[in-house]
């Protein structure tokens, strides 16, 4: 792909980190930057964005015919699962907005011919993490003085203050010596619907969040920042 590459009419800035957050790949084209860097060559992009259990994904395909994006020792690719991959879509540099940020699941290398050589990469989205956390939440709504009676005025009992507990909160890790998901920030409308008794026993993340998605009919996604978003559908 040259650096005039046009994408339905939006031009893509891609980022490449490896584990340690370091930057490792750029790609931008001559609209985003007057000096673009592009340390490979973009045949084509797809990106889907995903809600609630369908984290998103993306496909991008490198022309790597000169071999630089592949170790001379075991012909493996440079890039590596899971390193994290932001990838930006806009008319301009002022106008880039990141449309999806996620990892690495597959690095592959293609040869259709002898001599052209392709890579492709397997991207989902950040939701995966969550996919990948397990909790053992215990939430119970308050009572009255009565102590029969639910205390209305409870607010830690709306589904949305339970969703934020199982990003935010470290009281429910099933392995507690694991840390919270730092890079994940929690961006959650108000659920005004409160649950008397929300317990789950080895559960992913994902999978705790869903079920609040399903009782209070709304449905939540990671979006590009990294922010677990739940939305009431009404």
């Amino acid at each position: 792909m040259n650096s005039n590459y046009i994408a339905s009419n939006l031009f893509p800035k891609i980022l490449i980190h490896n584990l340690d957050d370091t930057l490792k790949y750029t790609y931008e084209t001559s609209q985003i930057a007057t000096s673009p860097t592009q340390d490979f060559s973009l045949n084509g992009i797809h990106i889907h964005l995903g809600i609630n259990d369908d984290y998103g994904n993306a496909t991008l395909e490198i022309q790597d015919n000169s071999n630089l994006l592949i170790e001379t020792n075991n012909k493996k690719s440079k890039i590596k699962n899971q390193w994290s991959i932001q990838i930006y879509l806009g008319k301009t540099s002022a106008t880039l907005e990141r449309w999806f940020y996620g990892k690495i699941f597959e690095s592959e290398i293609i040869k259709p011919t002898p001599n052209q050589t392709i890579i492709r990469l397997t991207c989902v989205g950040w939701g995966i993490r969550l996919k990948e956390r397990m909790t053992k939440i215990k939430r119970f709504q308050d009572k009255t003085s009565d102590g029969l009676d639910l205390d209305s005025t409870d607010t830690s009992a709306k589904v949305s203050e339970i969703a934020k507990d199982i990003v935010s909160d470290t009281d429910h890790f099933l392995y507690s010596a694991l840390p919270s998901e730092t890079e994940i920030t929690t961006s959650v409308d108000d659920i005004d619907i409160k649950l008397a008794d929300f317990q789950l026993n080895a559960t992913s993340w994902s999978d705790s969040i869903s079920q609040l998605a399903g009782m209070s009919n709304s449905s939540y996604h990671v979006d590009a920042d990294r922010k677990p978003v739940c939305r009431n559908s009404d």
